[in-house]
């Protein structure tokens, strides 16, 4: 049963399966007190955030499915950029917004929305160490589960970027927004906590990646792999409801890295794995046009 609105990404009803949003809406109710309103803001803004949230668990806690070997561990400090709301924000009036919300019900609603985020993160956390313990052999499972077009050792590949070229890389596409680049792997392939970059540095990871809202309020990952870009288009994988995850490429191709083996590999991976899509050029403005309607019919 569907949980989450794919309107607004608030938690539907368990006993009606409606939203509390959007069927309010729907049925002409929406005559709101400003203090209702200011609720109903908070609460649209968590549920994209437990939207989001869940699916990264479901993608933590892969094990053998496509995203866990294909993109390593998902970045969890997306926890800030999936429920920030600038994005849907932006471009409103003072009109658009409630004349007056009564500070002490807004603080209320606040407080649940972050005890909700910190109980799910805890279950992330949860996951993430259940996932230390998994053993997991990069080239067996590409060669079982795709056609192998590559392979390079991460220190010997000629096509790794600097920080700082990565950095212009990515604002050059657009993608240099409020969301940090991150890296979490040296060259010779040790992991360390999630860093953000530096646009000056001239150390080299075999891993970027950052966090995008496009101007449909709808949220993805951008990833940079031994100078391949792709994208994850996560609030649409969310409400897909399909077995595997989707990304978005340039190419037929996808490349993956594994920090155990140290290196990259360029694949065409099985559809029971993972489904990729292709557009000419991966930028903000080619995923600001990219809606659910758009990718579907990629």
């Amino acid at each position: 049963m569907q949980k989450f609105c794919t309107k607004c990404g608030g938690k539907l009803d368990e006993n009606t399966g409606k939203c509390p949003n959007c069927d309010r809406i729907a049925q002409g109710k929406n005559t709101q007190s400003p203090v209702a309103e200011g609720a109903k803001k908070k609460s649209s803004k968590l549920g994209i955030k437990i939207m989001l949230i869940v699916l990264s668990v479901i993608i933590l806690a892969a094990g053998t499915t496509c995203a866990l070997q294909y993109f390593g561990v998902i970045n969890i400090p997306a926890l800030s950029f999936i429920g920030n709301s600038k994005a849907k924000e932006a471009g409103k009036t003072d009109a658009d917004k409630p004349e007056k919300v009564d500070k002490e019900e807004e603080e209320a609603v606040e407080e649940d929305s972050e005890e909700e985020i910190k109980k799910l993160e805890k279950e992330i956390e949860d996951e993430l160490e259940e996932l230390k313990d998994m053993q997991f052999d990069a080239d067996d499972y590409f060669h079982k589960n795709s056609t192998v077009v590559s392979e390079v050792k991460a220190d010997e590949s000629p096509d790794v970027h600097t920080e700082a070229e990565v950095y212009e890389i990515f604002q050059n596409r657009g993608f240099v927004t409020d969301y940090p680049i991150e890296t979490m792997y040296s060259i010779n392939g040790d992991r360390f906590e999630s860093t953000p970059i530096s646009d000056s540095s001239s150390t080299m990871h075999p891993y970027y990646q950052t966090n995008y809202v496009d101007s449909n309020g709808n949220g993805w990952i951008i990833y940079e792999i031994n100078g391949v870009i792709m994208a994850n288009p996560l609030s649409y994988n969310a409400q897909s409801g399909a077995n595997v995850m989707l990304i978005i490429s340039e190419n037929e191709t996808v490349t993956s890295y594994d920090n155990g083996k140290n290196k990259f590999y360029e694949t065409i991976p099985n559809k029971s794995e993972l489904d990729v899509r292709t557009i000419d050029k991966i930028d903000s403005e080619a995923l600001d046009r990219l809606t659910f309607e758009e990718i579907d019919r990629l």
